[in-house]
């Protein structure tokens, strides 16, 4: 009897170890037919290949399309970043009876949609990158970027073409790596847009990653079309209101125009307004003494060194000169006044453009922009200063006329200053933020059309900017969900002359404000 019980345990035993086996046994060979499957494709890549470089590798890198050679002479990665945004839009401004109350909408619109395509060609060190926007907010499709570069080391990297004129820190990163929605009010203000031309970098490897990186370039200038930052008329002679009326909202809300370059577009091949040998030298120097920082507004870090904590300073300077249309009857400032002489000769004869169609006024502006930023522990701290002095001049018989009238000014200066500070509640899934911004134009004395003395007027009306919203990132920057509310107080240039308050001639004019408010949402993907 116990002989014919350890029987039976030993096959119970024995049984079941066998039957593991036999199935441990069945799944290394499924496993190993799917591994030679593998090895015969490669090889298969292999063959194909032969004679035409090393085999083809196509995988997703960053949730992105990439395509690159196993040598790394050729690759070719694609991007497609698109937004979709809801926002309500809401105007107070200007207590007169003929104030711009009521500008308020609603709508659904796709802000932002970018293709990217950028790689190598030939060896590593020769990089291209092509940027189009099919969707944007001006007429037709906006090419972004479209520059080719030689980089053999870090030292040195040569680039030519169109690319980010390197000027301020917000305009150097993609709008998919924003907080908030937009760039603040400051960037929008004083950014310098994208520029033709050529720019040296290099960086260096201290005691950390690129410590220190230095950006050299030249590139055009095309001066925007608009001078004014904004466009308003002073509405005193029907009494309709006391100050100013905003008649351009577009740009006084946004902050396009003004003595900024604006080559993002074709430039043409023959002389013209727009071409004059408006070459504008560009300098920017960034120091990180913790190491390379990410160009993006938050930290994105995750578990990975997010302890230690990241430093960027940076400056950048820019110069750039060029001939302007001088103004006879009105035009160029924000209330439509005139700010520069007539083209009238030193003996009171109308001189008008030369032969040629060039200007005889011209102008120099010279930007010069401060910014930090700061990383620590899901923390983020964007702040920074901008100061521009544009100085105005005559060319040939009218050399110097724009000093004789102190209501044709010869140089203003404009500031502002922006101040985000954001945080990772959720390390890369749930970011709030918030951000400070205002906008100093100078004012300056300047005539209407019939010669009467304005003394505030400028070219683009005070802001200050509060901006608060949180983000919700479903798979990072690839997609995620934004909300944020926008408050902006605007005050508008205004004039001051003295005398008799009931006369055209001579009224007391008040400075009024503008509120706006904006509730938005808005959802981002990238392919």
């Amino acid at each position: 009897m116990p002989r014919f019980a350890a029987a039976v345990l030993l096959a119970l035993f024995i049984v079941p170890s066998s039957l593991a086996a036999q199935a441990s046994i069945e799944q290394l060979e499924r496993e190993a037919a799917v591994l030679r499957a593998e090895v015969d494709r490669l090889k298969a890549m292999d063959r194909a290949a032969a004679g035409e470089g090393e085999a083809i590798r196509m995988r997703l890198k960053h949730d992105v399309f990439n395509w690159v050679t196993d040598d790394g002479a050729f690759a070719f990665h694609w991007k497609t970043v698109a937004q979709a945004r809801f926002t309500y839009h809401d105007v107070r401004g200007n207590s007169g009876r003929g104030g711009d109350n009521g500008g308020d909408f609603s709508n659904f619109r796709i802000p932002h949609m970018r293709f990217t395509m950028e790689g190598n060609f030939f060896a590593p060190e020769f990089l291209y990158k092509a940027q189009w926007r099919p969707m944007n907010d001006g007429a037709g499709v906006r090419i972004d970027d479209l520059w080719f570069c030689w980089a053999p080391t870090m030292l040195f990297n040569l680039t030519a073409g169109q690319m980010r004129v390197p000027a301020t820190y917000e305009t150097l990163i993609d709008p998919e790596n924003y907080s908030l929605m937009d760039r603040s009010a400051a960037d929008q203000a004083f950014d310098q847009d994208w520029g033709k031309g050529i720019l040296l970098t290099s960086a260096l490897d201290l005691w950390g990653t690129r410590v220190l990186a230095i950006n050299l370039g030249l590139f055009n200038g095309a001066v925007t079309g608009a001078n004014a930052q904004g466009a308003g008329f002073l509405d005193v002679g029907s009494g309709n209101s006391d100050g100013v009326r905003v008649t351009d909202a577009d740009r006084t809300d946004n902050f396009t125009g003004g003595f900024r370059n604006r080559d993002g577009a074709t430039t043409s091949q023959t002389f013209g307004q727009r071409v004059d040998n408006d070459l504008m030298p560009a300098f920017r120097i960034e120091f990180q003494p913790m190491g390379n920082m990410a160009r993006h507004n938050a930290d994105t870090r995750t578990t990975r060194n997010i302890e230690e904590w990241q430093l960027m300073i940076a400056c950048a300077v820019n110069w750039f000169s060029a001939r302007i249309q001088a103004q006879g009857t009105g035009g160029g400032t924000f209330l439509g006044n005139t700010s520069r002489p007539r083209e009238i000769g030193t003996d009171g004869t109308p001189l008008g453009p030369t032969g040629s169609g060039r200007s005889r006024y011209g102008m120099d502006a010279l930007n010069a922009t401060l910014d930090g930023h700061f990383r620590w522990m899901g923390f983020g701290v964007n702040w920074s200063i901008h100061w521009r002095r544009v100085s105005f001049h005559n060319f040939g018989a009218m050399e110097g006329s724009n000093t004789i009238d102190p209501y044709i000014p010869a140089a203003v200066e404009d500031s502002a200053y922006s101040v985000e500070i954001n945080y990772y509640a959720l390390p890369r899934q749930l970011l709030f933020a918030f951000r400070i911004s205002a906008v100093n134009f100078d004012e300056f004395g300047s005539l209407t059309g019939g010669g009467q003395r304005v003394d505030g007027d400028s070219f683009g009306s005070d802001a200050t900017e509060y901006n608060g919203g949180l983000c919700y990132e479903f798979h990072g920057d690839n997609m995620k969900l934004s909300f944020d509310y926008r408050y902006v107080v605007q005050q508008m240039p205004h004039g001051v002359a003295k005398g008799n308050k009931l006369s055209f001639d001579a009224i007391e004019r008040i400075s009024e404000y503008r509120a706006i408010s904006e509730i938005r949402f808005q959802f981002q993907w990238i392919f």
